[in-house]
């Protein structure tokens, strides 16, 4: 299949990529859809319809995007928070790059932004938009909440936490918009009925939906930043994966439709790891049983997310069975021989390749002589494929350059966002607003 998506499919990537970050704990499961549900239904109160309830729905399933850590995210939990803002700058500058992403980049980096009408509301020279107070709302709505529906008394004590920050702390019009929508029937339930996703869907205006086709690599190109940027262990892993699966696919004879989509299953390899706390991918000790075993279920996990991508089509089974081995030593089926699809083993090789030559901050990346040592002996006790362990010793030294450049230019990257964001962010943002 074409590795496109259309734009129907872009919102399954949304609530995949949304899903995948609640995964973390059970005590942000369904945060971003609670808080994309408090916030259509704020903004269809306010009057805003059309592409306004799209770019809302998008940017609150995506509104925390920046928190890579799950201390991070537990503290997103708190109603009042210290340093609001990092999160928020973060998940900016990893989507404001992508053209269908645009606008929910802008109104993320300011959902946490207090009403201040007297400042005239001004980020980077531009106003806040409404969108952003709506987020705000919705999401500090949904934190007094939690997990479960209102009990009684509960909705009053989110009303009055609310009204005491009405015009200093909360747009008047969206306060106005919750006290309205309080009583109507169904609007508290609704944030945790069962087909939350599909409900949320509905909202969007079909028509806003039929784009055309959206090229899902630039997508998946940010999606690896997200999985990797959790951890400097591994924080240019799967761009050196996308790099060599589609050199190597291209070797071994790979269509051209195949190889794109080779590289973007390299890219999305380790999907599943963003339902993986990063204090644990960075543990300096031994795992312990339940870690490795949370480890391992990664890539179920992604198996599992991308099934709601269609359009990728064999580059579900190719991500999802990166760690099956021929001898059926793999995990999590331990598939075994033809079992394991020949573009499941070329991305296994990738990611193998990748992670022993590539530098990490505990030990320096093995040379040729080492590398093809280690894959010789892996390939001949059937770990991985002896044709494909060919193609990467006959081309050895063009695999390694452009593993170095596509890591290099991932790197230049994240140091860029890293060192940058937190400029933007003391720039833009006045230290007292702590909400």
């Amino acid at each position: 299949m074409d590795p496109r998506a259309s734009s129907d499919s872009l919102f399954n990537l949304v609530t995949v990529l949304s899903r995948a970050m609640d995964m973390v704990s059970p005590l942000v499961m369904g945060h971003h859809k609670r808080t994309a549900w408090f916030a259509v239904n704020l903004a269809e109160k306010m009057g805003l319809r059309g592409k306004w309830i799209k770019e809302i729905l998008f940017s609150a399933l995506l509104h925390d995007i920046g928190a890579f850590s799950l201390q991070e995210r537990l503290d997103t939990l708190q109603f009042e928070f210290e340093n609001p803002h990092h999160h928020a700058c973060l998940g900016y500058s990893l989507l404001k790059d992508l053209e269908f992403f645009s606008q929910e980049a802008k109104i993320i980096l300011a959902h946490h932004t207090w009403w201040n009408p007297e400042r005239e509301e001004e980020i980077g020279g531009a106003l806040v938009p409404v969108a952003s107070h709506v987020i705000h709302l919705a999401d500090r709505v949904a934190i007094l909440l939690g997990d479960q529906p209102p009990a009684s008394g509960s909705v009053g004590v989110v009303l009055d936490a609310v009204t005491a920050r009405n015009g200093t702390v909360f747009m008047p019009e969206a306060v106005d918009a919750l006290r309205e929508l309080s009583s109507e029937e169904g609007f508290w339930p609704g944030a945790f009925q069962p087909d939350l996703e599909g409900q949320l869907r509905l909202r969007i205006d079909p028509r806003l939906l039929d784009t055309g086709p959206v090229d899902l690599e630039p997508l998946a190109r940010v999606l690896a930043r997200i999985i990797d940027y959790r951890s400097h262990y591994t924080a240019t892993h799967s761009a050196g994966v996308a790099a060599v699966s589609e050199i190597l696919a291209g070797y071994l004879g790979f269509s051209a439709k195949n190889i794109k989509t080779m590289k973007i299953a390299g890219y999305l390899h380790d999907l599943g790891k963003l339902a993986i706390p990063a204090e644990i991918l960075e543990k300096s000790g031994t795992l312990d049983q339940e870690e490795y075993h949370r480890v391992q279920d990664h890539v179920v996990q992604t198996r599992r997310l991308l099934e709601k991508v269609p359009e990728l089509g064999f580059g579900i089974r190719w991500a999802s069975e990166h760690h099956e081995r021929l001898n059926g030593s793999g995990y999590p089926e331990h598939s075994a021989g033809d079992d394991i699809a020949f573009g499941s083993r070329v991305v296994a090789m990738a990611d193998i390749f990748a992670a022993i030559t590539e530098d990490r901050p505990y030990r320096k990346g093995l040379d040729r002589k080492q590398a093809l040592r280690l894959l010789r002996r892996l390939t001949r006790e059937k770990f991985l494929d002896p044709e494909i362990f060919q193609a990467v010793e006959d081309n050895f030294e063009e695999l390694s350059r452009t593993r170095i450049r596509a890591q290099a230019d991932c790197l230049e990257d994240y140091r860029f966002r890293l060192e940058c964001f937190d400029e933007m962010e003391s720039r833009e943002f006045p230290a007292s607003e702590n909400l």
